[in-house]
């Protein structure tokens, strides 16, 4: 259990924003390369596993010929942004945290993909900002299988009913090849619609309830 503790990073890897495509943007990139410093090295703290090293760069394009999202395995390293979207919402930064935790995920093996998701919204939602108003979604709107903040929900439910470090050590576990829904079913003891029941029971006026 020892080797799952929240480790003390030193410097994390740079965070740099290419606005080669909209010049216009060029303040608004260093803003969110000082914002995404401070959050890569939380991320990277909060899926750290034995013998895991973070990339030593994250780089952020702006274009404007593609919607804002990771760059996937072939660029794990790079997330882009749209030019107009970013022009629009200045201030709405904190999706680009959601794809910088698919930089460090690297998993091996078959994944699913509610869980993929969903723990990049479990670090987003319940470590980064726990007052982001996009965590917050009806039960009736679906169940964890959707992914995102409905997964993280379930996620951050096994964080706090079997202790600190368990999406952590659930990451350690695809990172080398497990199978996420059988090691998480372990983890916890029930299914996992057995626990999803239980997260519905804890939910306040149709909010996931907060993390403790």
């Amino acid at each position: 259990m020892a080797a799952f503790a929240r480790p003390t990073l030193g410097q994390a890897g740079p965070v740099t924003v290419d606005t080669s495509q909209s010049p216009d943007l060029a303040a608004w990139a260093r803003t969110v390369e000082n914002r995404a410093a401070a959050w890569w090295k939380i991320i990277s703290q909060e899926l750290a596993s034995p013998g895991y090293v973070p990339p030593d760069a994250v780089k952020l394009i702006v274009t404007k010929t593609r919607p804002s999202g990771w760059g996937g395995p072939g660029q794990a390293d790079t997330i882009f942004l749209n030019a107009a979207f970013s022009q629009a919402h200045p201030e709405h930064l904190n999706y680009i945290a959601h794809d910088m935790v698919h930089v460090v995920q690297t998993y091996r093996g078959q994944v699913k993909i509610w869980l993929f998701t969903g723990i990049a919204d479990y670090v987003r939602y319940y470590v980064l900002f726990p007052l982001d108003p996009e965590r917050f979604f009806k039960p009736g709107a679906g169940d964890y299988r959707r992914g995102f903040s409905i997964a993280a929900a379930l996620l951050d439910w096994v964080e706090r009913t079997q202790g600190v470090g368990s999406v952590r050590r659930l990451n350690a576990a695809m990172r080398e090849g497990r199978d996420g829904e059988q090691t998480l079913q372990a983890m916890i003891g029930m299914t996992l619609d057995e626990a999803w029941a239980k997260v519905l029971a804890d939910f306040v006026e149709g909010s996931p309830a907060p993390h403790a």
